[in-house]
């Protein structure tokens, strides 16, 4: 094997045995739904560590928070200048956000995303070991970024709170 440029030898994952007598009791999955890991190939990746799934979640969204807010602070920038009209200092405002959850969704669902890279885990189909795919990855990431503006708004709504944006709705009987 050739050592890697950035220094050091890569490191070697041996296939997996199979179930070894003794290390795993009878009739217990080593991987799949229920299991603890799962083949790609002819290599065992064992589960990881709940701390490393949610430390990869948060590094993801910190990228899309911070990559989003400096987008439309350079979009209301431009505005405040004079370079870009109001309505495209708008459209980049509200369509940032989504647009990166939607690569960072195509990056999970393909290849990783950037928090799963940093913290050395992928995310894989249970049962096969593919790659969880382009549209899964998408929309289970617009699902969890829009969750809490979702969350927010059915409370308002649900409390009968005064809305910024709309004026007061309510239900009468005809």
């Amino acid at each position: 094997m050739m050592p890697s440029p950035h220094g050091g030898v890569p490191p070697q994952h041996e296939p997996y045995p199979g179930p070894v007598p003794g290390v795993f009791p009878p009739g217990e999955r080593v991987s799949g739904k229920d299991g603890n890991g799962v083949y790609r190939g002819a290599v065992f990746l064992p589960r990881a560590s709940a701390a490393r799934r949610w430390w990869a979640r948060i590094i993801d969204g910190t990228f899309v928070v911070v990559l989003a807010a400096g987008v439309v602070a350079g979009a209301v920038l431009a505005a405040a200048k004079g370079v870009a009209d109001d309505p495209v200092m708008a459209a980049t405002a509200f369509s940032v956000y989504p647009a990166l959850l939607l690569v960072f969704g195509a990056l999970y669902g393909c290849m990783r995303s950037p928090g799963q890279a940093l913290t050395g885990v992928v995310s894989l189909r249970c049962d096969s070991g593919k790659r969880v795919g382009f549209w899964r990855g998408m929309f289970r990431y617009l699902g969890v970024g829009f969750l809490p503006v979702t969350a927010v708004l059915a409370l308002m709504s649900f409390l009968d709170l005064p809305v910024f944006f709309d004026e007061s709705v309510r239900v009468y009987r005809r």
